[in-house]
């Protein structure tokens, strides 16, 4: 199945989570852009749902899913060679905690879960596609300056798997829509 494909796949069961009345709390809706660090500068457009399930002890448990695809890419060399790379299709899946500091849904968080980003490498007409996919692990804020409207920064380490592999680096800001 190609990514976008894929994408689609993963949106309409996000779809249909967001609007099942199993699941109570607030949820927030979001989209920007994350500015993906390994070796090289990649860049890419990012959505995500989260869902808040239940409050302990002041503290709102939930979960996250985020999709993105690449829109900025990097060159490198390898033996004299240009070759270009770009961030491609990536999704997470995560457990949340949030620290609501406001009324108004304003809150730090951290999220722990699975990750996958792809990156393509391209030489002449070859494109080898890799994937860095592993434990995830980030913290971040949503501050709300509406009752549903807010902007949200965060950053995310996704962990390589292997000694092969290099952990990426995600640091990402969106806009907030809070239902």
């Amino acid at each position: 199945m190609n990514a976008i494909g894929k994408l689609l796949g993963i949106c309409l069961g996000l779809g249909a989570v967001a609007s099942s009345s199993a699941v109570a709390g607030s949820g927030k809706l979001s989209a920007g852009y994350n500015h993906i660090n390994s070796d090289l500068t990649l860049g890419a457009i990012v959505t995500r749902y989260q869902r808040d399930v239940i409050a302990y002890r002041g503290v709102d448990f939930g979960a996250e899913g985020e999709l993105s695809y690449g829109v900025i890419g990097d060159t490198t060399e390898f033996l004299a060679q240009e070759i270009e790379v770009d961030a491609q299709f990536g999704y997470g899946a995560y457990a949340t905690a949030a620290y609501p500091l406001t009324k108004k849904g304003t809150n730090l968080f951290v999220r722990l879960g699975y990750a996958r980003q792809e990156i393509g490498n391209r030489l002449d007409e070859t494109t080898i596609t890799n994937e860095v996919d592993g434990f995830a692990y980030g913290l971040g804020g949503n501050w709300m300056f509406t009752d549903r409207q807010g902007v949200r920064a965060d950053a995310l380490v996704i962990q390589g798997g292997d000694e092969d592999t290099d952990d990426l680096d995600v640091y990402s800001f969106s806009y907030v829509f809070q239902h």
